[in-house]
């Protein structure tokens, strides 16, 4: 396949690629062919080739050649179906706890040859349970099994095989990476490297110090830094803001809208906020601190010192949860201000989001808050001059150039709780500028325990007891299913 139609290309041209497939890559690797060929294993199952039956592969993964002697049809409703089959001088029973009779005798005809693979146990004799079908071919050596990061939905064995489909169809991309560079760290080409990393040669496959890894991860490194760059310099270099009046009592009218007094941190970090957003040329500011060291109050400010000159701002977020949660409370700041907040998300009605879109193209909104549906191109602002992104890392670079460039050239306020060394963030970020919010606004102490499920009552009468102290919550309970 061409590079250009393999990168455009939809993982649904695959023929092992079924909508169930399809829909559950969807959620967790991506649509295209690159996301899957980049989606590689992060363990390996080591198959052991026998002819003999011994204690010391009891629990392990094996491959066994032989021939399939008889039938053993449940005697009761739950009981399983066992099925003999020989090895040679040794016998193994093949057991299976769901499917038709009918099915198991066509499949597993007697006297018929084949090879099988599966966790062998001891239980009185040799079981194994579930065993896969595999070529016969496959036995003449230790098989290294590629394990996948996969939804449930999807099974191990048939995501292999579409893997295989993909590899064969595997361009041969233009090397980007310098030869010097290449030949210094021993790398293969990126194709070499793909193919490498879904089909290892050993238990150490999967580690990512693996060369074909180390190699791929460069790759994700490279084209991070590459679209850092042309974030900033479509930002910076390309375009101009519009700079702030100076407002040098604002901070103090802000501080006194809170509920609470701004740590010197926080202060620290509004005062250079401030003074990017008087300049013309864009801010492009990363404000890093742990959750609860009050980065949103900073992000506030920014908002309100643009709308407080009748300029526009928006704030994005990756949830729901969290922006109706800062939709509540940016609504008695901006109100007190004189500015109107409003929300938009997925969930807003057709006709809420058209009459709410025209609002906002036409500056009588404010500050607009909202998840990816603040993103979509008839979205539209009068004077955009600030825009502010919660945990970045949720959203792609061209979804932060798409809603950069609804503005003129607004300036962009990134916060993120995830600790990055500094080292990291200028490899992350490139010439993005940080600051860091080092304190708490209010020192806390969290009690955490875990309580068995037979003491659940326990759980009922301390969480109505931290109710009635006016304590707050955070329960978190066992996963039942994906959501």
């Amino acid at each position: 396949m061409e590079e250009d139609v393999f990168i455009k290309s939809s993982v649904d041209v695959l023929k092992l690629a079924t909508p169930k497939i399809t829909q559950g890559l969807a959620k967790n690797v991506g649509t295209r062919l690159l996301d899957v060929a980049l989606h590689v294993p992060t363990r390996v199952r080591t198959i052991y080739h026998t002819s003999t039956l011994n204690p010391a592969l009891e629990g392990k993964h094996v491959a066994l050649s032989g021939v399939v002697e008889g039938h053993l049809p449940p005697r009761q409703p739950r009981s399983p179906y066992q099925i003999s089959f020989s090895t040679g001088p040794q016998k193994v029973f093949l057991t299976f706890f769901n499917g038709h009779p009918s099915m198991f005798t066509r499949t597993f005809a007697l006297k018929k040859k084949m090879a099988i693979v599966g966790v062998l146990r001891w239980k009185d004799q040799w079981q194994i349970a579930h065993p896969t079908i595999v070529p016969g071919s496959l036995l003449a050596q230790t098989i290294y099994q590629p394990l996948y990061p996969l939804p449930e939905s999807i099974h191990q064995q048939r995501y292999r095989a579409m893997i295989d489909e993909l590899l064969a169809i595997l361009p041969n991309m233009p090397e980007w990476i310098p030869t010097h560079v290449m030949q210094q760290h021993q790398w293969p080409s990126w194709k070499d490297a793909l193919i490498q990393a879904h089909k290892p040669k050993s238990e150490q496959g999967a580690d990512p110090t693996a060369t074909p890894k180390r190699r791929l991860a460069f790759d994700e490194l490279l084209a991070h830094n590459l679209s850092i760059g042309l974030l900033t310099y479509h930002q910076q270099e390309q375009r101009k803001a519009h700079p702030l009046e100076p407002h040098e009592h604002f901070l103090s009218e802000f501080e006194e809208l809170l509920p609470f007094s701004l740590t010197q941190c926080q202060k620290n970090a509004c005062q250079t906020v401030y003074s990017d957003m008087l300049r013309s040329r864009p801010m492009l500011r990363l404000l890093q601190g742990d959750v609860g060291s009050g980065k949103t109050a900073v992000g506030f400010f920014a908002m309100l010192l643009a709308t407080a000159q009748g300029q526009q701002a928006v704030l994005l977020s990756p949830t729901e949860i969290l922006i109706q949660q800062q939709y509540k409370a940016l609504i008695p700041l901006a109100t007190a201000l004189g500015k109107t907040c409003a929300m938009l998300t997925s969930q807003t009605t057709r006709k809420e989001r058209t009459e709410l879109l025209a609002k906002v193209h036409a500056g009588d909104v404010d500050i607009l808050v909202g998840t990816h549906a603040v993103l979509e191109k008839d979205v539209r602002f009068k004077a955009l001059n600030i825009v502010v992104i919660d945990e970045q890392h949720r959203f792609g670079v061209q979804q932060r150039l798409s809603i950069v460039d609804k503005g003129l050239a607004p300036h962009t306020l990134i916060m993120s709780a995830t600790p990055i060394p500094r080292s990291l963030t200028l490899t992350l970020f490139g010439s993005v500028h940080v600051s860091r919010l080092t304190t708490r606004p209010k020192p806390f102490l969290v009690e955490t325990k875990a309580i068995a499920q037979d003491q659940i009552k326990t759980l009922y009468e301390k969480v109505y007891k931290a109710l009635q102290d006016q304590q707050r919550i955070f329960w978190i309970c066992p996963l039942i299913e994906e959501s």
